[in-house]
């Protein structure tokens, strides 16, 4: 089944995005919002450049010393970002997702983040 099964049947390929400049409190504020457990860090053309994944934020959060007073999304995000297109099928999908280092992907054809 996840053979034939295509990531365009699951995925919620709309999701809010933020520039790398975004300071780290909105990044918190989304994060707590619980409204992704993932945030998603693109350029100015819109392509994905980075993610914060919810366990990144709280691992650096609970870092001694950590100060999130000038810190922008661009200093705590994760990247390269794992992409798959539309027509990938799940197994392809579980490959990226078995990865200890990721925790979220992003769709090439729509140049939008997905989770």
């Amino acid at each position: 089944m996840v053979h034939a099964t295509k990531v365009r049947r699951i995925l919620r390929p709309y999701v809010e995005t933020m520039p790398p400049t975004a300071p780290v409190s909105e990044v918190i504020r989304r994060a707590l919002s619980g409204s992704m457990p993932s945030q998603f860090v693109v350029d100015a053309q819109d392509r994905p450049i980075g993610v914060i994944g919810l366990a990144h934020l709280k691992s650096i959060m609970g870092e001694s010393g950590f100060d999130e007073a000038g810190l922008m999304a661009a200093d705590v995000m994760r990247s390269p970002v794992v992409s798959l297109t539309l027509d990938d099928s799940l197994d392809v999908a579980m490959g990226h997702f078995s990865r200890a280092d990721v925790d979220a992907f992003a769709l090439e054809s729509q140049r939008r983040a997905a989770a």
